[in-house]
């Protein structure tokens, strides 16, 4: 297969432990919006994480002695199930270890941007007084 068939490379990895060359197809990848995970089974060979959107607030039944999780004590949210990603395990662990090292590592930029929002946020509302 040639390179123009396969799309853009956009990873290549040369080291002893494991070559690869990364493409991404020319029509583009599928992206979906998730709001959180639902559930998370892991198997031994397999694993799978659901995830979900949020898609309406309601108002809760309230069940006694049980306490409510939502927005507010007379609100729940409804979550609907929009995808599911099945992979083998060790790749799952993978990610999950790749994803806190970059957090760790980006944290300057994460903490300037959670800092420029917050800025943003408090100058409108002080523009409304």
């Amino acid at each position: 297969m040639s390179d123009t068939t396969r799309g853009r490379l956009v990873h290549k990895q040369r080291q002893a432990n494991g070559s690869f060359d990364v493409y991404e197809p020319a029509d583009g990848v599928r992206e979906e919006f998730a709001d959180g995970f639902a559930n998370v089974m892991v198997g031994a060979e397999v694993s799978r994480v659901s995830f979900f959107t949020t898609v309406a607030i309601e108002a809760a039944e309230p069940q006694p002695g049980q306490p409510l999780h939502g927005y507010a004590p007379d609100q729940v949210e409804v979550r609907m199930v929009n995808s599911r990603m099945v992979m083998p395990t060790r790749a799952l662990i993978d990610f999950c270890l790749t994803t806190l090292r970059n957090v760790k590592l980006n944290a300057p930029q994460l903490e300037a941007g959670r800092n420029q929002v917050k800025t943003t946020v408090t100058d409108a509302l002080d523009a409304l007084k």
